[in-house]
């Protein structure tokens, strides 16, 4: 009251202040990370239809030597499996290892790396990978070997 210019605000009003704004930056990360995971989802199904449409003959040759639909679904599955079980190992490499130099050009000091992170990067890259892919298997499974291997 005796200095001009200062406001005095209680601890209350200062907490509940920066818990206001830690709430708004975790709802944006959310969103952030829903936007991320949809636009994945979306690239990965772009693939494997590209994929399929590319591979129709030798999915036709594969079912007319006896692949039943089974082996197909395995065949595009385990393909985008791979490929998410890598990239999600070789992206929390590459997080870590950034975490690790912005903690030190940045904070002064370094990043603990979280382990639990890794599975967790691992589940749902093949969860977004398992979902994307189901309507290109789909359209994998319903190629009809004897229109396709005709050349129509």
């Amino acid at each position: 009251q005796n200095i001009d210019g200062i406001d005095v605000l209680t601890v209350k009003q200062v907490a509940k202040a920066e818990m206001n704004t830690l709430e708004m930056v975790q709802n944006l990360v959310g969103f952030i990370t829903a936007v991320a995971l949809s636009a994945s989802a979306l690239t990965v199904m772009t693939t494997q239809t590209l994929s399929v449409v590319e591979r129709r003959k030798e999915i036709g040759l594969m079912k007319a030597v006896g692949a039943k639909d089974l082996n197909v679904v395995l065949f595009f599955l385990g393909e985008g499996l791979v490929i998410a079980i890598v990239g999600a190992v070789l992206g929390f490499g590459l997080g870590a290892v950034v975490a690790q130099f912005i903690g030190e050009y940045v904070f002064k000091s370094s990043i603990p790396i979280v382990w639990w992170v890794l599975p967790a990067s691992v589940a749902t890259s093949v969860a977004v990978v398992a979902l994307a892919s189901l309507i290109p298997i789909r359209q994998a499974v319903r190629v009809d070997p004897a229109v396709v291997l005709r050349g129509e």
